[in-house]
């Protein structure tokens, strides 16, 4: 039953998600860890359901500066480094 309503709906939803992504820039830049950790979720979250409509998205420019900031990021701790790294295969792997 999941997998049926993340293919019916999960692309809109995704879709949206990014659509909306320049409006999450204040949580991305933001100096809280938990903030820049809910985006994190979300964008994993996003992969999940659907990991190749970034690829075509207008807003991918958007989603992979923040994923290249957040990498940077010195006041990130390991933990957050971490979490951050497990999604570095599905940048690594573009071919665009």
């Amino acid at each position: 039953r999941d997998k049926d309503i993340r293919q019916q709906y999960g692309r809109q939803f995704v879709d949206g998600i990014y659509t909306c992504w320049p409006l999450f820039v204040l949580l991305y830049r933001s100096t809280n860890i938990d903030d820049k950790l809910l985006i994190l979720t979300l964008l994993t979250k996003t992969f999940i359901i659907d990991s190749r409509l970034l690829i075509a998205h207008e807003q991918f420019d958007h989603v992979s500066q923040m994923y290249l900031s957040l990498l940077i990021d010195k006041q990130l701790n390991l933990t957050f480094k971490t979490r951050l790294l497990d999604l570095l295969p599905f940048f690594a792997s573009l071919d665009t």
